[in-house]
Parts: structure tokens; sequence; C-alpha cells
């Protein structure tokens, strides 16, 4: 992104000679030039904390965090434990998100290399990304190292709202209500393997829907990877066969 752009985009003001908008553009400046926050990796220098906006709330500085989408859809994200997608119209159905990777030192941390609706394991994580989508269109995006390794982030894309969570500082690192922020920051994000959530009045599906391995570069691919009704929703009908895996 133009610097020049990025500061108008985010000081909310042009630049002009003034000495305090000079300041801000050389810490801009600054921050931009750090490897770590160039355009194929945004929002992820350091340990960066900021307050939640928009729909998502925080239990605490660490979480848990709890964000509701515009069409009634629940994320739940506790950075140490997993990952819930839920439904305030759909209370018979979750999906989870769990597993646990060894950190440096001795730690465990999430991976969030498993998936699994209401309690029956689908399939694991292909990759190092993972993208699920409600009907409204809010999106959740995670980032890990690998297959099985520790989650990086999770990104969430609902209209003009965007927030990210790093999970090495189990820190909120950027929460916005801004059409062109979130825009720029899903446009720069690939997807990896995406699934979306389907309701109808007696059941709820899950379908993958194609792999974004690349930005820009979807390679579409729909098929049913699991389903229940909203009169059985205990026996889950598993669609998909995880090759990696004996019980799917």
């Amino acid at each position: 992104m133009n610097i020049i752009r990025f500061f108008r985009l985010y000081s909310g003001r042009p630049a002009t000679g003034s000495r305090s908008a000079l300041v801000r553009f050389t810490l801009l400046l600054a921050l931009f030039s750090s490897p770590a926050c160039r355009k194929e990796k945004p929002l992820q220098e350091g340990c960066p904390s900021v307050a939640a906006t928009g729909r998502l709330t925080q239990a605490g500085p660490a979480g848990p965090f709890t964000y509701r989408t515009s069409g009634g859809g629940i994320i739940e994200i506790n950075p140490k434990g997993s990952i819930a997608l839920s439904h305030k119209q759909y209370p018979w159905f979750k999906i989870e998100v769990y597993g646990t990777a060894e950190l440096p030192g001795g730690q465990s941390g999430i991976s969030g290399n498993h998936q699994a609706l209401n309690g029956k394991h689908l399939r694991d994580r292909a990759g190092s990304r993972s993208t699920f989508i409600f009907p409204d269109g809010a999106k959740l995006t995670l980032e890990a190292e690998g297959e099985a390794g520790p989650l990086i982030s999770v990104t969430l894309y609902d209209g003009p709202e965007s927030h990210r969570i790093l999970f090495a500082c189990n820190a909120l690192s950027h929460s916005a209500i801004s059409e062109a922020q979130t825009r720029e920051l899903d446009a720069v994000e690939p997807d990896g393997e995406a699934a979306g959530i389907e309701f109808s009045g007696t059941w709820v599906r899950l379908v993958q829907l194609y792999t974004e391995s690349t930005p820009g570069n979807k390679v579409h691919q729909r098929f049913l990877l699991a389903e229940i009704s909203r009169d059985q929703p205990t026996w889950v009908i598993d669609h998909y066969d995880d090759p990696r895996l004996d019980h799917t």
C-alpha cells in the first residue's frame, strides 16, 4: 500500500506540513519499514493491543473474545482453548475448531487443526490456513504454522468490520469499522481451505466451497462435508473422508 494513502486512510485527515502530522507520518514510515509489517503480513508486528470495536467484545485483555455477526452468527474465541461457531436461530448446532501444539519452552498452545460439528470430528486442517463463512457473509480466517502447528492469528471480516487476534500474544492487534481497511486486509490474506455454513428450517450443512492458496486465486470445488437435522442434532452425517483419519 502506498504510505501516503495509508496515512490518509488511518489518520482520517490529509497529510499536512504541521508538526503533529509530520510526527504521525514518521511513526507510520518506521512501522512499515519493518519486514513483519509489509503488505503480505499486515498487522503482525510485535505484540500490539487495541480496544475492541463494533460487534466484538472481550472478557479481558487476553480474551475470551465473542463476535456476533450481522446475521446472527456467534463466534467465540478462547486463545488458550478453542474456537466455536454457532447461531442464535439454530442453538442446536456448533462447529468447534480445537487441538493443541507444542510451543517453545515446553508449553502448549492452540493449534486449531481439528474441525468438529456437534462433537463429531470431521477433518483436520489441510495446509496452514482455513476459513469458515456464515450465510450472512461474515468470515473467520485462521492462520497457523503448518497443518498441525500452533495458530498464529484469526481474522474476522464482516461488512465494514475487521478484527485480528494474535495468538503468540493472546492479544487483539486490530479492530476497526472501515470498509477500506477491511477490503484491503481481506484482499492480501488468502483464505486457504474455505467452508460455508448453510441453513434451512430443518437442517444445517457444512460445505466445502473453494481453496485459496494465494490472494485472489480461488479454486472452486463444492462438496458436502457434514449435516445435521433439527430433529436429531446429535446424529451427525459425516460425508467427508479425511484420508489421514480412521474415524471420518
